[in-house]
């Protein structure tokens, strides 16, 4: 009986596609996609059944593999992610977007920091053999630490404790010793430091010159600063080799903007101090 099921829906699929496909608009495409996207998961790919698939369905393999592709960034990507916590949070009186300031605050990189290793992914299931996954994110505090600090934030936004981390993303969790495993070199002991230096003298600078106060904002951490320099991230949250080489013509360094008396041009300028490794 599921055999006979399955051959009627796939021939049902295959028509759809067949007469969809003649006529090439933005809207058809999409449509056939999201179509061969839903039906093209890990299974297929575990059986080896792309080409059977193709077949079945009068397409090319490349358009089966590349919709298969979309499946996968779009169950990795930072949407689906607050997708699956929003889903798991219940729906009392508190506002979507308050939900979604709550969610984003967890993974602010003064909270919250990627551990690192690209082996540490977060699967969460989401249906039978569908997932959403994510790389993990490991606290630098505690969660009433965390707690405390949105609440001076967001002062407007009226949320419990047992709420706010009914938003945490699942893929946040607390520190572990492995997870405390850095790097001590000069390179990344001495940046500390500097970028430490930098925005103590940047604080003092935008409380004299309020007038700057919207136009230079004040770093939160190193990659904070070093994301400003780079392109966008991919659905992983990884750069590009090419940008972080600085290989790429469309970002750099002078991406981040800077105040006369940070570059030494103002003669208002004044030394700056910060420890030697």
């Amino acid at each position: 009986m599921m055999y006979s099921v399955a051959r009627n829906v796939l021939e049902d699929l295959r028509s759809f596609v067949q007469k969809i496909k003649k006529d090439n608009s933005s809207e058809n495409i999409q449509c056939v996609n999201s179509v061969i996207a839903s039906i093209s998961g890990g299974n297929i790919t575990e059986a080896k059944q792309r080409r059977k698939l193709a077949n079945a369905l009068g397409l090319p393999l490349k358009r089966i593999s590349k919709c298969h592709r979309v499946r996968t960034n779009v169950l990795k990507s930072e949407k689906s992610s607050w997708a699956f916590t929003k889903a798991n949070t219940r729906s009392d009186s508190i506002p979507d977007e308050d939900k979604k300031a709550a969610y984003d605050f967890w993974l602010n990189p003064s909270i919250s920091r990627p551990t690192g290793n690209k082996k540490d992914i977060k699967r969460m299931i989401t249906g039978p053999k569908a997932y959403v996954s994510h790389m993990i994110h490991v606290l630098e505090k505690t969660q009433t630490e965390v707690y405390n600090e949105f609440e001076k934030k967001y002062p407007q936004i009226k949320m419990s404790l047992k709420t706010f981390e009914r938003c945490k993303p699942y893929f946040v969790r607390g520190v572990r010793p492995s997870d405390r495993e850095t790097c001590c070199c000069r390179y990344h002991t001495e940046i500390k430091t500097v970028f430490e230096s930098f925005t103590k003298y940047r604080q003092e600078l935008l409380a004299e010159k309020v007038e700057f106060q919207d136009r230079f904002r004040v770093y939160e951490s190193v990659t904070d600063m070093c994301n400003e320099s780079l392109c966008e991230a991919d659905t992983g949250g990884y750069h590009k080799l090419t940008c972080l080489k600085r290989d790429c013509a469309a970002c750099g360094v002078q991406l981040i903007e800077l105040m006369p008396e940070e570059t030494g041009e103002s003669e208002s300028v004044c030394g700056v101090k910060w420890d030697k490794f």
